[in-house]
């Protein structure tokens, strides 16, 4: 299962819905289009995808879905 863009979630409501449903899991950030960045700044989501809260959902997401047997890889540092 491929998890991308990587959009502002709760990661365990996230994980419930994966478990059992994937055997593995790759998760990537969203890779910001203009039209894209204009669209999350006039919404303000802009600093929901800022890059340390994008990382620490991703391994929030890793760390519970790992835990559950799932296999994670993330694909952005």
């Amino acid at each position: 299962m491929f998890v991308g863009p990587l959009l502002p979630m709760d990661p365990a409501a996230l994980a419930s819905m994966i478990e059992g449903a994937a055997d593995e899991v790759l998760i990537d950030r969203l890779n910001y289009a203009g039209k894209v960045a204009g669209l999350l700044r006039s919404s303000g989501l802009a600093p929901l995808m800022a890059m340390p809260r994008v990382r620490t959902a991703a391994r929030e997401l890793h760390d519970i879905l790992t835990e559950k047997g799932v296999p994670v890889s993330i694909l952005f540092s």
